[in-house]
């Protein structure tokens, strides 16, 4: 057993989350002082113990004592029902492989998938029932996020039905720009087929300085022809680029959607969004009170979180609170999750899916999912963070690494010991049921 410098906070001295909906906050003891948590933090090969000496309550964990959900690479394709309640993913294990060249910290292997010619999510979909959602992962964006973008034009009207080959190039009549084949797709319903193009090749594809097909122009290309038909006659774009990358998103049964979002758009990478379909619109990065903590990292692993609490119907109080790296990219912004047309609660979560296709060895990793039905947890921190307010900011990037639950009473949390896997952590902290960080103990 050891004794570290440990530190708590009264919570009623700390700004709660005011949710609008009916969330009760944990009752914790006031007056604390350095020794008030007790100093007493136990590790065994497998657990981590915190207990108090009986003067300070950590409060109540409100839904089950386990997480609803904990996987790792390590682990294969299934959670760990060990550490979680779930062991159910909706998952195609064909277009999804592991690797041993790049595993996360402190872990063996990754799972990694190709985004190129894949609209499926990488992890997904884990279902729920709950009006609260906590949800940490990390990732590692084997691309340049910069030059990922699908370029794409559709087509129809295809000579004797021949679609372009890899590495073909289509020529536009009119507009006399080329554009260097990816792959195209099988023609649809409607006759279109969408034709996607190599980034740095031929002059759509040029990164600097992007040319354009035009919109009903014939296109050439070796063996046959076709007729651009991207846009519209309103809107006759001609070429459509961007990565669609939806970071995380939420069903419910009616389709309805949440998802968060950073698209490139033309050959920028912007378009950092939070967008609730059909019932609240897009919050578009530039309204966010940290819009450049929205911005991710490529070639590096990356840790995001979710806050998660469904709105009221035709109510803008719902809470969906993104972390990028720790830091929370905006403050207290509410969204309308659902309305009198569809008035279910969102069940299910996907992770890291990108629309309408990418560049080749669009890649991603993921190592590690923790979900739980409420915002309880135990977190493994770089630093000292006990005065951040997480309902409030912070504004700046930390890392973390939540660790599954095995029981939570006032006076002692027992979790998992899963420190390997974030071997740079230096305290331990315990947040609330109402997100709020009430204690942290030094573990150098």
């Amino acid at each position: 057993m050891r004794t570290h410098d440990v530190r708590t906070t009264d919570s009623s001295a700390r700004v709660a989350v005011d949710v609008g909906l009916e969330v009760s906050a944990v009752a914790v003891s006031a007056g604390f002082g350095t020794s008030a948590f007790g100093g007493v933090y136990n590790v065994s090969e497998d657990t981590i113990t915190l207990q108090t000496d009986g003067t300070f309550d950590f409060g109540t964990k409100p839904t089950e004592q386990k997480p609803l959900l904990v996987w790792h690479a390590d682990d294969g394709y299934v959670p760990n029902t060990l550490w979680g309640r779930s062991s159910s993913f909706i998952q195609d294990k064909s277009e999804r492989q592991f690797s041993t060249d790049l595993p996360g910290p402190g872990g063996v292997q990754s799972l990694y998938m190709d985004h190129n010619n894949n609209s499926g999510a990488v992890l997904g979909g884990v279902a729920f029932d709950s009006d609260q959602l906590y949800m940490f992962r990390r990732e590692y964006c084997n691309f340049d996020l910069a030059k990922s973008y699908s370029i794409r034009s559709r087509a129809t009207d295809f000579v004797d039905g021949v679609l372009p080959s890899p590495g073909d190039t289509v020529t536009g009549a009119s507009s006399g720009e080329t554009g260097v084949v990816d792959y195209a797709s099988p023609v649809d319903g409607l006759g279109r087929s969408g034709i996607q193009y190599l980034v740095d090749q031929g002059t759509v594809g040029n990164h600097d300085n992007p040319a354009d097909f035009t919109f009903g122009e014939t296109m050439t290309f070796p063996g046959g022809s076709c007729v651009n038909a991207e846009g519209s006659e309103t809107y006759p774009y001609g070429i459509l680029r961007g990565l669609n990358n939806k970071i995380s998103r939420m069903w419910a049964p009616t389709k309805n959607n949440i998802y968060t979002g950073t698209i490139a758009i033309d050959n920028q990478f912007d378009g950092r969004s939070i967008t609730a379909e059909h019932t609240d619109g897009t919050y578009w990065g530039s309204s966010w009170d940290n819009e450049d903590a929205g911005y991710l990292t490529d070639f590096a692993w990356v840790d995001a979180q979710w806050v998660y609490q469904a709105s009221d119907v035709d109510t803008e109080n719902g809470i969906y609170w993104w972390y990028n790296e720790g830091a929370k990219v905006f403050e207290n912004q509410r969204f309308v999750h659902r309305d009198a047309e569809k008035p279910d609660k969102y069940n299910e979560i996907f992770n890291a899916q990108v629309s309408n296709g990418a560049q080749p060895n669009t890649i991603r990793h993921m190592d590690y999912m923790y979900v739980d039905t409420d915002w309880c947890r135990v977190i493994l921190m770089d630093a000292d963070y006990m005065e951040l307010d997480l309902n409030n900011g912070p504004a700046t990037k930390m890392k973390t690494f939540p660790l599954p639950t095995i029981s939570w009473v006032g006076d002692e949390i027992k979790v998992h010991n899963l420190s390997k896997y974030h071997p740079t952590a230096t305290h331990i902290g315990v947040i609330n049921s109402v997100n709020a960080l009430v204690a942290v103990c030094s573990i150098a």
